[in-house]
This record gives C-alpha cells, structure tokens and sequence, in this order.
C-alpha cells in the first residue's frame, strides 16, 4: 500500500491537532459573540441614560418658558389696562396647562426612547447568546461531541449522522 505506519500516525496527529485548533476557534469565536453582546447592551443602556437626560433638560427649558409665557400675557394683560381677576387669569392658567403637557409630553417621550435604547440593547445581546450557542453547537458536532478523550475517537459510540458505531442502537 506504501503509507508507512509513522505517516498515518502524522496523518492522525495532524487531525486531532486540527480538530483542537477548531475548538479553541469556536471558543474564541463564542466569546467574542457574548462580549459583542454585552458591550451592546452597555451601549444601548448609555443611550437609554442619555435619552431620560436629554427629556430632563428640555421638560426643564419648556418649564422655563411657560414662567416666561405666562408672566409675559400676566404683564400685557395688566398694561393693558385689564384688571387681574379670574376671568383674566383664564388666559393665563391655559399657557400654564398647556405649557405642562407639553413637559409631561418630552419625559415620555424621552423614556419611550430609553426603553426602547434598552429594549434593542438586550435583543443584540440576546441575539449574540444565540450565536455564541451555535457557535459552540458546531464545534461540539465537528469534535464529535461524545466520547471524545484527548483526542481519542476510538471510544466514540455515535458517528456525526447519530448511528450508533459498534452495531448498537
């Protein structure tokens, strides 16, 4: 046949190794998707932060300026020569019920945006578990998954298509 024992013995040494080398690349690999994941989520969750922030400061300016919308109607209301009484105050009650909706409207909408951050932050990490498993399900099935010791696939009792390889089920 003229392939002498020592070249098969190679020839077996050069498949472990390689079957090795796979493993330690899907482990790499897996990892590389969890951290992937994880980085995302504390990405996504920085976003959500900065978004309530963001809704913070603007329900803050739009407070600031019904103040200054209603002191200003309060003050064109009293130049003109209009006695400040509860008819006059409809105007201004009004500016200050609108202007608190719409401070009302930019906190949900910013949390309506962190929630949403946060939401698509945990589906990238969920999605990267997802491919960290596959990852590791191909290794498992290259490397033979059972029975494998070191190497060893002589104690091996499944062939990778699931029939029992001693003429057992």
């Amino acid at each position: 046949m003229g392939v002498t024992t020592g070249a098969l013995g190679a020839l077996a040494t050069s498949q472990n190794s390689s079957a090795y080398a796979y493993s330690a690349g899907t482990t790499a690999s897996a990892l590389s998707s969890i951290i992937q994941g994880n980085t995302a989520q504390d990405l996504a969750d920085g976003d959500a932060q900065t978004a309530r922030e963001a809704a913070m400061e603007h329900a803050a300016n739009l407070r600031k300026a019904t103040r200054r919308t209603v002191g200003s109607a309060r003050a064109a209301t009293a130049g003109s020569g209009v006695a400040l009484d509860a008819f006059s105050n409809i105007v201004t009650d009004d500016i200050q019920n609108r202007g608190a909706k719409d401070e009302a409207t930019a906190v949900l909408d910013g949390e309506r945006a962190a929630i949403s951050a946060h939401l698509q932050g945990g589906l990238t990490k969920n999605a990267s578990y997802a491919t960290a498993g596959g990852e590791l399900l191909k290794g498992a099935v290259y490397s033979g998954w059972k029975g494998v010791k070191n190497g060893d696939e002589s104690g091996m009792r499944y062939s990778r298509t699931g029939a029992d390889i001693r003429g057992r089920r």
